[in-house]
């Protein structure tokens, strides 16, 4: 059920990516603010994803720039290894709920004081239905500007995902690394 319902997720969104180039052109011409410096105060990721992301999903609750407790979600976010997962919680991401329940979850990375690339994080069975833990039910993907698709984060070094002790952001990768599947060495 989890390998269906990521791929569901990661399908339905490289389509979005897909509509969206066909009206505003190759994401290369986006207007991305990556590699800009970080200013206080300001909100990149909504103006993106209300251009770029919103008007092409039908049958969605946009709840905008909030953090998961704005919108009635009591259940932190933890990481595989079970630490709490602050990068959800505290940075109010660009929540869209699904019509099939999945939860979207868009943001800037950040990285010495820049924005990177757009993260994008998919809650296979929605933000109000646990374990909410990265590798069982959240997956991290990202926008690749240069090529407009939808990449796993970590893709090198999906074979992280397999220890426990690690934060799980590289699950969706091994899955995908892994042809769809769910192998043996995956961390249950």
């Amino acid at each position: 059920l989890t390998v269906t319902r990521l791929k569901e997720a990661y399908n339905r969104l490289s389509q979005t990516i897909e509509y969206s180039q066909l009206e505003n052109s190759s994401t290369q011409d986006w207007a991305n603010v990556s590699n800009q410096e970080v200013v206080e105060g300001t909100d990149p990721i909504t103006p993106f994803v209300e251009t770029y992301i919103t008007p092409y999903l039908k049958n969605v609750i946009i709840h905008g720039k909030k953090s998961p407790a704005q919108i009635g979600i009591k259940e932190y976010y933890r990481f595989l290894n079970g630490t709490f997962h602050s990068g959800i919680w505290h940075t109010s991401p660009y929540i869209i709920e699904m019509s099939n329940g999945q939860t979207l979850f868009f943001l800037y990375n950040t990285f010495q004081g820049t924005y990177r690339e757009v993260l994008i994080y998919i809650d296979i069975n929605g933000a109000r239905n646990k374990p909410n833990k990265s590798g069982r039910d959240l997956f991290l993907f990202s926008l690749n500007f240069n090529n407009g698709f939808i990449s796993p984060w970590g893709k090198a070094d999906a074979e992280n995902c397999k220890n426990k002790n690690n934060d799980g952001q590289t699950c969706a990768a091994k899955i995908i690394n892994d042809g769809w599947q769910i192998k043996e060495d995956y961390p249950w």
